[in-house]
């Protein structure tokens, strides 16, 4: 979805450029860096890192506010709901590697911080967006708490409602569930969990028809993402979770392969965060220089092949790019599930990740 001014309808009041987070960006800060852990493995095993978020949504849960996240909805678009129900909640768990639908959130929420507290994760942009939609409101920012992700793009729409297509047509039934990164072959193997009609397909679908493949050669991303203003550490929301990449170099006898998140603390609000779920958390405490990794230094670097990819896809639809970009030779998959596992325990894994991608 992209913003377009109807003019003849235009009063020139100029209050979209003036809520907009990218033409009035404002510079955070970052006052603290760990890395944490779940104390529950059952947790950790089902979330994509460390179980931080849902942490951080029973904490708000449970004082009476609403929690804002990504789901899928029951055709496996990416949207975003609010909700106070556990339940609901739940479904939040684990990365969706899709730009989300946000429909009337925005405004759902508005009315909602007048009387209670409420938790938004989202990408940085989405945060920010909805902290300047908020501030034009006047709303009540006390009991809103804004967590955003460690993001490098946000893959399109329109491709992924494609994708799930081609998953029912090639494998003849109804998508029942989809995990973009489960960790049955560990935490830093991109390995997603499939089921057709409730069959487990994931061995066929990782190797075939991979949409972490298609995600990692980042030409489905908005050309927005590739000059990204937030691929930074100092950020204005409350806190930023991610993958802890990088943690077996910096801090080693903390890491294993069930998961490590990333928490950026940027202000008080993100220490209150922090504070309260902390008793529940392996933590220890990291700096701004260990924690460094890609996507907190600059965005995404456009890809050579992007307008080649939109080419094909707009002539010859989601077919012709899986077999083209979507597929994992034998040589990738043993790449991806013992070598650069083995390298990051050996601190070689930049080097080995430079040559799979070349």
């Amino acid at each position: 979805m992209y913003p377009v001014v109807d003019e003849a309808l235009c009063i020139n009041c100029s209050i979209c450029q003036k809520v907009c987070p990218v033409t009035k960006h404002e510079e955070g800060s970052c006052q603290g860096v760990i890395a944490a852990k779940s104390k529950d493995d059952n947790e950790r095993f089902k979330s994509t890192s460390g179980a931080v978020f849902p942490l951080l949504a029973e904490y708000v849960l449970n004082r009476g506010g609403l929690v804002c996240g990504v789901v899928y909805d029951d055709n496996f678009n990416v949207v975003h709901i609010l909700t106070s129900k556990p339940v609901e909640m739940q479904k939040m768990r684990g990365s969706k590697y899709v730009q989300s639908n946000l429909g009337t959130i925005f405004a759902d929420i508005y009315e909602a911080l007048a009387c209670r507290m409420v938790l938004f994760s989202g990408t940085p942009c989405q945060c920010d967006g909805l902290r300047q939609y908020l501030l034009f409101k006047k709303a009540n920012l006390e009991n809103l708490y804004l967590v955003d992700l460690i993001c490098g793009k946000t893959p399109s729409p329109k491709v992924w409602s494609d994708y799930v297509d081609y998953l029912e047509r090639t494998y003849k039934g109804k998508l029942t569930s989809f995990t973009c990164r489960s960790k049955a072959g560990g935490w830093q193997y991109p390995y997603s969990q499939v089921t057709i009609n409730n069959d487990d397909i994931s061995a066929r679908v990782n190797k075939d028809c991979s949409w972490m493949q298609l995600f990692t050669i980042s030409e489905l991303s908005r050309p927005s993402c590739y000059v990204c203003p937030y691929t930074k550490l100092n950020r204005n929301s409350d806190l930023t979770i991610g993958d802890f990449w990088g943690v077996e170099k910096s801090l080693p006898k903390f890491t294993d392969n069930h998961g490590i998140s990333l928490l950026l603390i940027h202000n008080s609000k993100g220490k209150e965060l922090f504070d309260g779920i902390q008793s529940d958390l392996y933590w220890i405490n990291s700096n701004k220089d260990d924690c460094l990794q890609n996507r907190l230094i600059a965005p995404s670097p456009e890809p050579e092949e992007r307008s080649a990819f939109w080419d094909l896809y707009q002539k010859k639809g989601i077919d012709a790019v899986i077999t083209t970009r979507g597929r994992r030779s034998h040589v990738k998959i043993i790449v991806l599930k013992y070598l650069l596992p083995m390298a990051r325990r050996l601190k070689l894994y930049d080097v080995l990740w430079t040559i799979y991608h070349q």
